[in-house]
């Protein structure tokens, strides 16, 4: 029997709807929850702060105060030389950029050295 290809798109497409709208839902309460975690948070590091504690012992739990590094390159010409200079590669994540791949596989028959693709198809159904 063959498939009906109007009525697996259409309900291809009110399930993708449904499956939407459940997921802005979550999030819109994810939110929320995440905004009054934040409060609370923000008033248990202004009270260890205070207090100049690096942890709490609660009943409930261990509060700890810690830093949270967040390094960002602001001359990446200037931090690659470096690391070049000082072969320190370590500072860089290791991941093959998806879009550079498939940029360059457009002017050549195989992808960069050392780099492998795999190529999976996938169905899209797009709105009318």
């Amino acid at each position: 029997m063959a498939l009906d290809m109007e009525k697996a798109a259409a309900d291809y497409l009110r399930l993708r709807d449904a499956a939407l709208a459940i997921m802005r839902e979550a999030e819109a309460k994810v939110a929320e929850i995440g905004q009054v975690m934040d409060k609370i948070s923000s008033q248990m590091l202004a009270e260890m702060n205070e207090s100049n504690a690096s942890s709490i012992r609660t009943g409930a739990g261990t509060i700890i105060r810690q830093e949270d590094l967040k390094p960002r390159a602001t001359d990446w010409d200037a931090f690659y030389r470096w690391i070049a200079e000082n072969d320190a590669f370590e500072f860089l994540e290791r991941r093959v950029t998806k879009n550079a791949v498939a940029s360059y596989l457009k002017d050549h028959e195989e992808p960069p050295p050392g780099v492998s693709v795999l190529r999976e198809w996938k169905v899209t159904v797009r709105r009318k």
